[in-house]
């Protein structure tokens, strides 16, 4: 690896540490939660496994105390971050069954079977992510749902349905050009 790569992550490393470990007076749990998962990161790419997993416990942690107490409606915002910081931590059946049960106290929000399928795709549960997905996919709307797309594409492929996944992507590309103009990415 080259050197000044090597010593941009030592770099991002000095500096998050503090960030995600006590935080900072002007950052919220999820921007907490955020310099830890780029310190999760930086250590995963200097190959410093016990760092990584030291600061993926003090990133759910951090949003593990934001989401205690809130109603399933403001603590879904944490779930992207803490259901990726569990199968991080070897616990996705934790993930698994904190997010079937946002799903349930949220049956008309997409992200809690988005998160789901997330979930399964990083353990290769293949059918049970694109039953997830579907779900979601049948909720959302706009821009996002053109993303969930690549989720349902990833699974997929996963499977081995490669046909299947080209389907997808061209569903994809067909969905995002009926958007209008000002929801379209550049």
């Amino acid at each position: 690896t080259d050197q000044r790569v090597l010593a941009v992550r030592r770099l991002a490393v000095t500096l998050l540490e503090p960030l995600c470990r006590k935080g900072h007076a002007e950052l919220t749990p999820d921007d907490r939660g955020d310099a830890c998962g780029i310190l999760i990161e930086a250590l995963e790419a200097l190959h410093d496994r016990k760092g990584a997993e030291r600061a993926a416990r003090e990133r759910l942690a951090v949003l593990e105390a934001a989401a205690a107490g809130l109603p399933h409606e403001l603590s879904l915002m944490y779930d992207f971050a803490r259901s990726d910081t569990l199968v991080k931590l070897g616990r996705g059946e934790q993930a698994i069954e904190t997010l079937r049960a946002r799903e349930q106290a949220l049956p008309q929000n997409y992200n809690p079977p988005h998160h789901l399928a997330r979930v399964y795709r990083a353990l290769k549960r293949w059918d049970e992510g694109l039953a997830a997905i579907d779900r979601a996919l049948a909720l959302a709307y706009g821009p996002r749902k053109a993303g969930l797309y690549g989720v349902k594409v990833d699974l997929l492929l996963g499977k081995g349905l490669r046909a299947e996944a080209l389907r997808t992507l061209a569903e994809q590309l067909t969905f995002y050009q009926a958007l209008p103009d000002g929801q379209k990415r550049p």
